[in-house]
């Protein structure tokens, strides 16, 4: 379990997200004759828990890619050299964990670097997306107050997607998902 899931497990935390999405868009006592927002309770009236709140001073990345060799290794053999037309760079965990370190960071979430994982080939998307999950979710388990994990998936192939994030979700206990925002030079709409 990772340091974000042992302080608010994912449903609840999909929910207070959504919620204070809402709330930025149309804050929910705004403008009405109701009573004013108690915010020590949700929207349905329940107590807010103590560990939905990050302790004050905890410095949290939620970008922090990993670039796997073996990552760097399979995209090279199907001719893809670089990510965002950035060459790959040296990565390991022990370099994240200095980094990290060097820059008074307590804890971050994995995700996978750019371009991803999917080049054409569902098979090969599949199999790289369910390797990096499991590379990232032994990340975590190594170091679980330091890592949490955005796993990937093979976007844009619906099916293999959601299989994926149910496994990353579920069995490998990933905090939430990565989803990109274009796959293959083409936007995902």
């Amino acid at each position: 379990m990772s340091y974000l899931t042992s302080r608010l497990p994912r449903r609840k935390f999909l929910k207070y997200a959504g919620g204070a999405s809402a709330t930025a868009v149309v804050p929910a006592c705004a403008g009405s004759s109701a009573a004013p927002c108690d915010p020590s309770k949700d929207d349905c009236g329940e107590p807010n828990p103590p560990s939905a709140q990050v302790p004050l001073g905890t410095t949290l990345d939620t970008h922090h890619h990993v670039v796997p060799a073996d990552y760097v290794d399979r995209l090279t053999n199907i001719g893809v050299d670089a990510g965002a037309g950035i060459p790959f760079p040296t990565w390991d965990p022990e370099m994240s964990l200095s980094v990290m370190d060097r820059q008074g960071i307590d804890a971050a979430v994995l995700s996978l670097s750019s371009p991803g994982t999917y080049f054409g080939d569902e098979a090969f998307a599949t199999s790289l997306a369910r390797d990096m999950n499991e590379y990232s979710a032994t990340m975590v388990g190594d170091n679980p107050k330091r890592f949490g994990l955005f796993a990937t998936v093979p976007q844009p192939l619906g099916d293999a997607t959601a299989a994926e994030a149910v496994y990353a979700l579920d069995t490998l206990g990933a905090d939430g998902l990565m989803l990109l925002g274009a796959s293959r030079h083409a936007r995902i709409r």
